[in-house]
């Protein structure tokens, strides 16, 4: 596709997604690299974005060009323009910041359905994946493997849903899904990003990492980032950092990838001792365990009973819907493993162990998975005070804390159920309002 195009000649719901080069001069623009890739459905076909030399004109999020939402296939993998290293052939749906000259934006088409999409980001070289289960999925980093082709490359991501033309299946009946992203910290730390989402009626978020005097990390430099890292966590965490054959710094991984966590780890157990703390307490005193998970008396409430003869030592509880329509139990969770508690996962979302309709258990391992990483899993009252969160001089996730002191508004995805509380990076839109634009600060 060549030209222009007017755009209001674009499906309803596209939108602008504009990048910005904040690394102070050491990437140049032709060397960051930006993949977008995702999904068109759940679990569905995998699709990226191709960019077009069609110049959208006419928008009021300013100009920039067009890019496509294609299908991606395994044939993409050994295509004439691939990727090479190594003398191995990788799909090529990489751009870089120079090939958006002047304007380092975007436009995605509306219909471009983004469920599970990656906007990735990769600084001095591209991301190299490939397509795989006949395009239903895609390689990816293995921060746990040195020798992965990626391992020597800052990459990091936003990821986000968005579906403005989605039709109920049975009704077909226009369903918009809203756009929701997110920055994350859960698996690893790269490259600080940053970004705005605006919708087309003014509400605007602002989330991420920003660099700088006036910066919400308070330090100008990703070296800088790594001496504040290494001052703020207590020794467990302190190796939780990957370097490349340089030496240099390349990224932070989530405590459950360090090996210091894992099997005959030295920090194994770290969490193990206040776990049986907490659960002592609320199986011998139940009534001790009463929170809504909305905070005060708002929401689905979540309250402790005796356990019977065969859950000893386990926490049992009831739930009450908000709409008190449901009053059921009990339940019970077991007591989790530290790795359980970093992962948020484990015995702390037994599935099978809840109700396929409410999923009780999974609802109340999520607001103990997340009370415990913050350290104040044994006053319930603390669960939905932010302030009172890592205050602790006993067990905490550092990892955790760490992201939240220097994101912007202290909101951070450093953990799956960074969301309990309402402390996570995600900003989603009201149903009824389509995104206008995206805006993504790339710094280091």
């Amino acid at each position: 596709m060549n030209g222009d195009i007017d755009f209001s000649k674009l499906p309803n719901g596209s939108f602008a997604l504009k990048l910005e080069n904040n690394t102070g001069g050491q990437f140049r623009d032709e060397q960051v690299f930006v993949q977008v890739i995702g999904y068109d459905a759940p679990a569905g076909h995998l699709t990226y974005a191709s960019l077009t030399k069609t110049n959208v004109t006419n928008a009021p999020q300013g100009t920039g060009l067009l890019v496509q939402i294609k299908l991606a296939e395994e044939a993409d993998n050994d295509a004439e323009n691939c990727l090479k290293k190594n003398n191995t052939c990788y799909a090529n749906y990489a751009f870089t910041l120079a090939d958006l000259q002047p304007d380092k934006t975007v436009f995605l088409p509306g219909d471009g359905k983004y469920y599970g999409t990656r906007i990735y980001v990769s600084l001095g070289a591209p991301i190299y994946q490939k397509v795989t289960e006949q395009g239903k999925g895609y390689t990816q980093l293995n921060i746990d493997d040195p020798n992965d082709v990626n391992f020597e490359t800052p990459l990091d991501w936003f990821e986000f849903t968005y579906d403005p033309l989605h039709l109920n299946p049975v009704t077909k009946a226009l369903e918009p899904i809203p756009l929701g992203g997110n920055v994350t910290q859960v698996d690893l730390y790269s490259i600080p990003m940053a970004f705005d989402v605006v919708g087309v009626k003014g509400t605007t978020y602002t989330r991420g990492i920003t660099m700088g005097a006036a910066g919400s990390a308070g330090v100008a430099t990703q070296e800088d980032l790594v001496r504040k890292y290494q001052g703020f966590v207590g020794s467990p965490f302190k190796d939780l950092l990957q370097r490349n054959s340089a030496d240099k710094v390349i990224r932070f991984i989530s405590p459950f990838h360090g090996e210091n966590f894992k099997a005959n780890g030295k920090d194994t157990n770290y969490f193990d001792d206040y776990v049986a703390t907490v659960w002592n307490q609320f199986s011998s005193n139940p009534a001790s365990l009463d929170f809504y998970d909305q905070g005060g008396k708002v929401g689905n409430r979540f309250y402790g009973c005796a356990p019977d003869a065969q859950h000893q030592g386990q926490i049992a509880f009831m739930y009450t819907s908000m709409d008190q329509k449901h009053n059921t139990g009990p339940w019970y969770l077991e007591k989790p493993t530290t790795l359980d508690v970093l992962t948020n996962g484990g015995k702390l979302q037994p599935g099978t162990q809840s109700s396929p309709l409410l999923g009780e258990g999974n609802a109340c391992g999520r607001e103990f998975a997340a009370a415990l990483n913050r350290g104040v899993a044994e006053t319930p009252a603390y669960w939905r005070e932010p302030s009172k969160f890592f205050q602790t001089k006993g067990a905490k996730n550092d990892w955790v804390a760490f992201w939240h002191a220097v994101s912007i508004d202290r909101r951070a995805y450093g953990m799956g159920f960074d969301d309990a509380a309402d402390q996570s990076s995600v900003a989603i839109l009201p149903v009824e309002e389509n995104v206008s634009k995206i805006r993504i600060g790339i710094g280091w």
